[in-house]
């Protein structure tokens, strides 16, 4: 089984920062960078709706 990656606050910014400035799709930049999609676009959400990201 493969080991769960960790990425720094700033790579998660700057990957989300160039998927909004590239005007392309997540999964076409997160193949670039060698992510998943959703993890674009769970960050985004997470920045628009911090409460998004709370747990009860």
């Amino acid at each position: 089984m493969s080991e769960k990656r960790k990425f720094t606050k700033e790579y998660k910014q700057e990957a989300l920062e160039h998927w909004k400035s590239s005007g392309r799709g997540a999964a076409t930049v997160a193949a670039e960078l060698g992510i998943r999609a959703p993890l674009l676009c769970c960050k985004q959400a997470l920045r628009t709706d911090p409460v998004a990201g709370t747990r009860n």
